[in-house]
């Protein structure tokens, strides 16, 4: 009986450190990045798209209660800062983000990111689906020093409002209202 109890204690001890390692503590937010979109039968132009991407990120910095990014995803966000995320939406000038299917690279996709100490999260704007109403978006966290994944989260919302900007901020926010992540569960993409 003794050493049920000493295997089960260690094998639970055991656990609750390889959790602890995956528990994200603190984030620092850099925005929605747009660069690898797949925009499905919009009418609107590329430079409209590309407009709206910069003032989606700028509407998730005015209106912190509404994109309360630490409430729907359960994280600590710390600082925001979305110019890198701006920056990359300018990038989509040499793409075809439309009616195109873009393999998402996760470790391409964060490479550009600024080295910094703690934990970076990012939302990768994955499908913008116009006839369905629909955007889906993937929330990532990653270490900032070595780039590794730490969790990954697909999520998606309908698109609802008035102009090209709040209806697909529509998206991001319905999709973050229904998701939470779990501090000590990181889910695989794909």
């Amino acid at each position: 009986m003794k050493k049920i109890l000493i295997v089960s204690f260690t094998f639970l001890y055991c656990f609750m450190g390889f959790s602890k390692n995956k528990e994200i503590q603190q984030v620092e937010f850099y925005g929605v990045d747009f660069s690898c979109v797949n925009v499905i039968n919009a009418a609107e132009s590329d430079d409209q798209f590309m407009h709206a991407f910069v003032a989606i990120n700028n509407l998730v910095l005015a209106e912190p209660t509404k994109y309360n990014i630490s409430k729907y995803l359960s994280l600590d966000v710390k600082t925001k800062n979305v110019n890198v995320a701006i920056e990359r939406s300018n990038t989509l000038k040499e793409k075809n983000f439309r009616n195109n299917s873009c393999d998402i690279d996760l470790n391409e996709i964060v490479a550009p990111y600024p080295t910094i100490d703690g934990n970076v999260l990012i939302i990768i704007a994955e499908t913008l689906d116009k006839p369905s109403h629909f955007g889906t978006y993937l929330a990532v966290v990653f270490d900032g020093k070595s780039k590794e994944m730490i969790s990954v989260k697909k999520f998606s919302g309908n698109a609802k409002g008035f102009g090209l900007r709040n209806y697909w901020a529509g998206s991001l926010w319905n999709g973050l209202k229904m998701s939470r992540f779990s501090k000590n569960i990181v889910e695989d993409y794909k």
